[in-house]
């Protein structure tokens, strides 16, 4: 009986092992840059009105799924270290829905002290955590 050379034969392995690894890459690639759900983001743009200590807060979601605005729990901590209470975007804002890859502004939505507020935005599985300097 005959069989398949050597030569070929390794010539036969190397091309299925170059497959393999193609498959493989294309596949950890999808994974890598893969954006699903719901990705909360403060924008730097969010504001303190110097006068009111009311916080602007501005939202991206950078994900791929629209969430609803009233499902986003705002809160955070005050420069003095005292919570601020929590709130929702729905109530202020010019839109219900936050889409995928869009922004929202929830003006005048909290209130912090003078100095470094955190803020706090969470809904649909993701939060997102910023910084807002009120004078």
């Amino acid at each position: 009986m005959k069989g398949v050379s050597e030569v070929i034969g390794a010539l036969i392995i190397v091309a299925i092992v170059m497959a393999i690894g193609g498959f493989a890459s294309l596949f950890l690639r999808g994974i890598a840059t893969q954006r699903t759900a719901v990705i909360l983001e403060i924008e730097a743009v969010t504001t303190c009105d110097s006068a009111t200590d009311k916080i602007t807060i501005v939202l991206r979601n950078s994900g791929d799924t629209p969430i609803s605005l009233s499902s986003i729990t705002l809160s955070g901590i005050n420069s003095a270290g005292t919570a601020i209470t929590s709130t929702t975007c729905a109530a202020v804002a010019s839109t219900s829905v936050l889409n995928a890859g869009g922004s929202a502004t929830c003006p005048n939505t909290l209130t912090g002290t003078a100095g470094n507020n955190k803020i706090i935005a969470t809904g649909g599985g993701s939060s997102a955590i910023g910084v807002v300097f009120c004078i």
